[in-house]
């Protein structure tokens, strides 16, 4: 994923837990990578600013996570961790720097949505009353 937060800031995140993140417009990239992250697979990345990012690794289970930094990349601190064998979430997104949704593939049906209130400090499993029903064999599907 990339995240572009003006003409000197961007942040990308990928494959092997890898985050990078530049502040001179992309003249230089530094590796902020979460440590231990090795085994993730960042597929989204959403950011505010030079300090703070969000980050969501792709997987089954406790594969899929969020992680996020409010230091430029010199620590994180995981906000979200699936539980359920079922779920695996494809991609995330914010709709300012406090509210955002990330989305799992269908579970029992129906596609499970997470939301933030506080800019990813903390989500929840929104209730699925008046999701459609997915259509058999849909999934979503995060690239980048």
């Amino acid at each position: 994923g990339l995240a572009a937060v003006d003409r000197r800031t961007a942040w990308a995140a990928g494959s092997k837990g890898t985050v990078l993140r530049t502040t001179d417009g992309g003249r230089s990239w530094r590796n902020v990578s979460p440590p231990g992250a090795e085994g993730l697979e960042f597929r989204d990345v959403e950011a505010f600013d030079a300090r703070r990012a969000v980050v969501l690794a792709i997987g089954e289970g406790e594969a899929s996570r969020v992680l996020r930094t409010e230091d430029g990349g010199a620590t994180w601190t995981e906000s979200f961790r699936n539980t359920d064998p079922r779920a695996f979430y494809d991609c995330m997104t914010f709709f300012d720097r406090r509210n955002g949704l990330a989305m799992s593939d269908p579970v029992d049906g129906k596609y499970r949505i997470l939301s933030t209130r506080d800019g990813g400090r903390s989500w929840r499993v929104l209730p699925d009353r008046g999701m459609p029903d997915a259509l058999p064999g849909e999934a979503g599907f995060a690239a980048s």
